[in-house]
């Protein structure tokens, strides 16, 4: 695995929060929930976000000692 992978993750992040907040006003603007469903929607990215990325660091590590 290269570091180049964790600049990419960085993207990801934008990408995901940018999608996330757009299909979350979207959601709420049809079920009227007042924002709602945008914070749970950016909760659930987050926390796969961190997931990912504590996985990712820990096959960096294993594959560079």
């Amino acid at each position: 695995m290269k570091p180049l992978q964790f600049l990419a993750v960085g993207f990801e992040l934008a990408i995901l929060i940018i999608a996330g907040v757009f299909i979350g006003l979207k959601l709420d603007e049809h079920f009227k929930t007042n924002g709602i469903l945008v914070a749970l929607l950016l909760m659930l990215i987050l926390t796969g976000w961190i997931i990912r990325i504590v996985r990712l660091n820990q096959k960096f590590e294993r594959e560079n000692p």
